[in-house]
């Protein structure tokens, strides 16, 4: 069995060091996907705070071009809540 890992932060989905922390788990053979807000987002962790749309979440699919087949998304949260 391959152990899934959600990798994120609190720097926005764009982040150099979620890409290069997420590469590292793929790399040890981790079953992985990213999740982080689509901003930068610093100073917000704890909050529970979402941007909805027609009572969703607003969640993007989001490529990472060095983490091709890496699942990754820019929601539309805080930290906290993703």
């Amino acid at each position: 069995m391959t152990l899934r890992v959600l990798v994120t932060n609190d720097d926005g989905i764009a982040a150099p060091g979620l890409a290069e922390l997420a590469r590292a788990a793929v790399d040890r053979g981790l079953d992985v996907v990213v999740a982080a807000p689509r901003e930068e987002a610093s100073g917000s962790s704890a909050a529970m705070t979402a941007v909805e749309e027609d009572g969703q979440v607003v969640v993007h699919h989001q490529s990472l071009p060095e983490l091709p087949g890496v699942p990754a998304f820019a929601v539309g949260g805080s930290p906290g809540f993703i």
